[in-house]
């Protein structure tokens, strides 16, 4: 009776340790992703820096072009707006009419749409009775813009057709088709269970917030209602914006900034179906090693065997399907815990065995009827503390 109770303490010892190494190692593993997340928009200094020295030197020919020519009465229509020495308020929208791909071990994601924007410019008022005409269509490079682009640009920006468009009373549309592949912070810890933020960043190549102010306008956003907008992987929920002042190292004023966040979920159904359950089946079937007599050895030892290089095989061909990060995913921490499980029932068979030739056969029964429930309370219990860390809030 004293054997056994030592090798049922043996047993709960260890599903206890593998339990508490999979909390510890989870536990670091959120606080090191929590310490090391940054935001996404400021992944591309190489292109705000340049930025910043163009708007700095621009800024101050402008300044001295205004001097020379001895106001703004004088200046071309490509100079800036007249706004009684305020900045120009520019607002600005993105809709998108699809999306088109994502790719998560790049971390990018193409999109497709319009970029639209709107600002006042009495350049360009005109008389709209005398000259027949309810409003212009100005050349993109004869006039005033405010030089907009996609800060977190991961390729070339594919623009389709560019439209800049003048109201009697001066108010000016610009709207612009583009087709390009932004980066975008993902975070896959709750993979396949996982919702995305991607976001679309954009400033002015040429102006800081003393000279143009964005403003975020919702008519001016949206997404297509159109069937193909959404990836079969994934479903779009929501699409927000907002503008902030983005401060750059080599400037002393900051920058507006607009940002448009694309929330989307993933369709997790395909995972539950082709690794979830699978991988729980051949974890059951290696707990009934457990309600099989400890006598017929070789005949458990081929099940704990068989289950275990099934796994092994069967991770194997879904891991083209996995996004390939550095960190845990709740996919691999099940994965992972069915491995443990598994080659626990062939450590406890064997035990089981040694106890049984040894003349112990009270031990070897005991501990092998133990098996029974403290294979799947373990299991379960160390899915649940997996789940806990995973997807409760930071």
């Amino acid at each position: 009776m004293l054997k056994s109770k030592r090798v049922i303490k043996f047993f709960v010892c260890w599903w206890l340790a593998v339990c508490v190494c999979f909390v510890v190692s989870f536990a670091f593993e959120g606080k090191a992703q929590e310490g090391g997340k940054t935001e996404v928009i400021s992944q591309v200094p190489k292109v705000e820096n340049v930025g910043g020295k163009n708007r700095q030197n621009e800024k101050a020919s402008r300044s001295e072009e205004r001097v020379n020519k001895g106001g703004e009465k004088d200046e071309d229509l490509t100079t800036l707006p007249p706004n009684g020495g305020k900045p120009v308020e520019v607002s600005v929208g993105v809709h998108i009419t699809n999306f088109a791909a994502i790719d998560e071990a790049k971390e990018n994601y193409e999109v497709v749409g319009y970029l639209k924007a709107a600002w006042k410019d009495a350049h360009l008022a005109f008389d709209a009775k005398n000259e027949r005409q309810k409003y212009r269509f100005h050349d993109l490079e004869k006039v005033w813009h405010p030089f907009l682009e996609f800060v977190n640009k991961a390729g070339e920006n594919n623009v389709d057709n560019a439209l800049i468009v003048a109201d009697p009373d001066g108010m000016v549309s610009f709207s612009e088709g583009f087709n390009i592949k932004l980066s975008s912070d993902f975070d896959f810890k709750r993979f396949p269970f996982d919702r995305q933020k991607l976001k679309i960043a954009i400033e002015s190549f040429r102006y800081d917030e003393t000279e143009v102010v964005f403003i975020a306008k919702p008519k001016n956003s949206g997404l297509s209602k159109d069937n193909f907008v959404s990836l079969s992987e994934w479903k779009i929920e929501n699409f927000t914006q907002k503008v902030v002042n983005n401060k750059l190292v080599t400037e002393e004023n900051p920058v507006s900034r607009f940002v448009g966040e694309l929330d989307i979920v993933r369709n997790y159904q395909f995972y539950v179906g082709k690794v979830f359950i699978p991988m729980f089946l051949i974890v059951v079937i290696s707990g009934a090693c457990f309600w099989i007599d400890i006598e017929y050895f070789e005949a458990l030892t081929a099940i704990g065997l068989t289950n275990l290089l099934t796994a092994i095989a069967f991770s194997l061909s879904i891991a083209g399907s996995l996004p390939k990060v550095s960190y845990l995913t709740f996919i691999d921490g099940f994965i992972t815990i069915s491995y443990v499980f598994i080659f626990l029932t062939i450590i406890e068979i064997v035990w089981a065995h040694y106890f049984s030739q040894k003349g112990d056969k009270e031990v070897a029964e005991s501990s092998h009827r133990k098996g029974r429930w403290a294979f799947p309370a373990g299991f379960i219990l160390g899915n649940l503390f997996l789940g806990l860390f995973l997807f409760m809030p930071s």
